[in-house]
């Protein structure tokens, strides 16, 4: 946002909210997309120092077991993915963290790439997954245009300093017909709405939140078509609400205990999320149905070169191999 007012729809109708003690954001009441406060002149200066506190040689990506919560979320990507890519596709992905859908992917025999700002992750993930990883910042990285099929942003888009332009780097990546998903918290969640000290989505290394309305009006700038809008709810969401509940009652710093209750380690607390998600499994579905889940997961494509209005396409053919 800025002080004209909010950076995606131009309201002027902004609102200072504080989650916690040194944590606020500036929520625009028209589209509900929010903008991390700090004391950085430039935006980039926050995501640099985010990076380096928690993507360093020290980050927790490093390992590689997947817990409850990302085994979840995992089984959901694949299924996803596989909707959507049928055939061998040239597929990047941005910020892949453990690496875990890059290797789904590579085993369905697509042909796959990745870009990862933090050096250590990048160096791990190509000695154990065998594959291209490029380490950078990715909306300044030097690829050539029109060279992969498919783009996968899964919860990157949150910490980079320009979401439009991580959004144009991506377009100008992908070619015509070609598809990308992009996954980020969500700012109309109920976990948010109802709880809104406590949601899992106020971190300062989240320099933005989004709404499904604020991310789409992004996607749209950046000459994306909007095939779907998804807002999937897993048990870690509300997971977190209760564990950030727990931390405040107990004194502890949210950030520096990050983790702390999800590890596999912790057995009593791995029971338990087996209980709240099989407890909250019919809120967590109607939360989905009705667009209120944890996750807004936009599902877009790129128009085919000539395409006219009405849908047809004057000159090329769709050159991409997604279905």
């Amino acid at each position: 946002m800025t002080d004209q007012g909010c950076a995606v729809c131009g309201s002027m109708s902004i609102v200072l909210i504080q989650p916690r003690k040194g944590l606020s954001y500036r929520r625009c009441r028209t589209c509900s997309h929010h903008a991390l406060v700090t004391t950085h002149e430039d935006a980039s200066q926050s995501f640099d120092l985010a990076q380096k506190k928690y993507y360093g040689d020290q980050t927790q990506l490093l390992v590689t077991d997947l817990d409850l919560f990302e085994a979840e979320a995992l089984t959901h990507r694949k299924a996803m993915l596989g909707s959507h890519l049928s055939r061998p596709c040239d597929v990047l992905e941005v910020g892949p963290g453990t690496g875990h859908v890059l290797q789904w992917l590579k085993a369905q025999g697509h042909n796959v790439t990745a870009v990862e700002h933090s050096p250590a992750l990048a160096r791990q993930l190509s000695d154990r997954l065998k594959l291209p990883v490029l380490n950078g910042e990715f909306e300044t990285l030097d690829l050539a245009p029109a060279s992969f099929d498919a783009f996968c942003s899964f919860h990157v888009i949150e910490h980079v300093s320009d979401p439009l332009a991580h959004l144009r780097k991506a377009h100008a990546l992908v070619r015509p017909g070609g598809i990308a998903f992009v996954a980020t918290p969500n700012a109309r969640s109920w976990q948010q709405l109802l709880f809104p000290p406590l949601s899992p989505n106020f971190d300062s290394a989240h320099l933005f939140v989004f709404s499904p309305a604020s991310l789409q009006s992004l996607c749209a700038q950046s000459g994306w078509e909007i095939v779907a809008t998804l807002t999937p709810d897993r048990t870690g969401g509300w997971v977190r609400v209760l564990t950030k509940g727990m931390r405040r009652l107990k004194g502890e710093d949210e950030e520096a205990t990050a983790g702390k209750y999800s590890r596999p380690s912790s057995a009593h607390f791995q029971a338990a999320a087996r209980l709240v998600q099989a407890g909250t499994f019919p809120l967590r579905y109607l939360q989905s149905r009705l667009g209120y889940g944890n996750e807004i997961l936009l599902v877009l494509r790129k128009p085919l070169a000539g395409r006219l209005e009405g849908g047809t396409v004057a000159n090329g053919e769709d050159t991409a191999r997604p279905a």
